[in-house]
């Protein structure tokens, strides 16, 4: 047993060295955080969910390819093509529009993604509500006018209640109640 979480850990360790240099140099919106806290938190919310190495892994690298500029290429040789995948089930389609992204990320919710891509995409979600409850929380709403493309709270609900609308197989867990509690603290419900 000792022995596979080692084999775990180290591979892990070089998901978390791989991450800390494709974010390198970025920060989160709105802040002066290192951008790569956020992959961080979202693999640790997934840990609380799985112990599946790949999903780990793609959970710290969820944004490698949207926000980074990170190569598929890349990631499938480093880490194999199942944590590509599961990466890409969190890649949002390129666009200019906010909503055709979002729309199109709500229908792969409900028609298509796996229980594994779902639980990347719940991590995800929690880590970015995580950070906006606790913007508000210090700049009231003045913290709206950070998401520049998208800036209308009633839009971002939306957004936010489709995706836990999409993930009641996760009901009764950890990630998914403090989504929802969040959801209630941020958005006033």
């Amino acid at each position: 047993m000792q022995k596979g979480w080692l084999i775990l850990m180290s591979r892990f360790e070089e998901a978390v060295k791989f991450a800390t240099e494709v974010y390198a140099g970025k920060q989160r919106k709105g802040s002066i955080n290192p951008f790569v806290l956020h992959p961080l938190e979202t693999a640790a919310v997934a840990a609380g969910l799985t112990v599946d190495e790949d999903i780990l892994i793609a959970a710290l690298l969820h944004d490698a390819i949207e926000d980074a500029g990170c190569s598929p290429d890349l990631i499938e040789k480093k880490f194999g093509r199942r944590v590509l995948l599961l990466v890409l089930g969190d890649t949002e389609p390129e666009s200019d529009d906010w909503m055709t992204r979002k729309v199109a990320m709500i229908d792969y919710l409900k028609n298509s993604a796996s229980k594994e891509e779902k639980i990347i995409v719940l991590s995800d979600r929690l880590s970015n509500l995580r950070s906006i409850y606790n913007d508000l929380r210090e700049m009231g709403k003045d913290m709206w006018a950070v998401f520049h493309v998208q800036s209308d709270p009633d839009v971002q609900q939306w957004y936010y209640r489709e995706v836990i609308d999409n993930m009641t197989e996760f009901r009764g867990t950890t990630a998914y109640e403090e989504l929802c509690e969040l959801e209630r603290k941020v958005f006033g419900v």
